[in-house]
């Protein structure tokens, strides 16, 4: 799902996962540039705050059973790492 900048203060929650690609031009770094850059986003809380935990699209692009829960397993390690800091 592609979701607007406007409409990011919509979905953010306490911390986010945040993998960035594009499906249509494969310029991921590009992406991500002006999404980093965008002001909507640089003001966000969890930006702010440093809540953003950066993750790998092919770790969490599968959607059968087996993935979605070692994709489960992998948030759950990820944020544990971040509490204990």
């Amino acid at each position: 799902m592609k979701v607007s900048l406007e409409t990011l203060p919509d979905y953010v929650g306490d911390y986010v996962f945040l993998t960035v690609y594009d499906w249509q031009k494969g310029d991921n770094a590009k992406l991500e540039q002006e999404l980093k850059e965008a002001p909507v986003w640089r003001s966000l809380p969890v930006v702010t705050q440093n809540r953003v935990i950066q993750v790998n699209v092919n770790d969490f692009l599968p959607g059968d059973p087996i993935s979605i829960e070692k994709q489960m397993e992998a948030q759950a390690k990820l944020l544990m790492e971040r509490f204990k800091k």
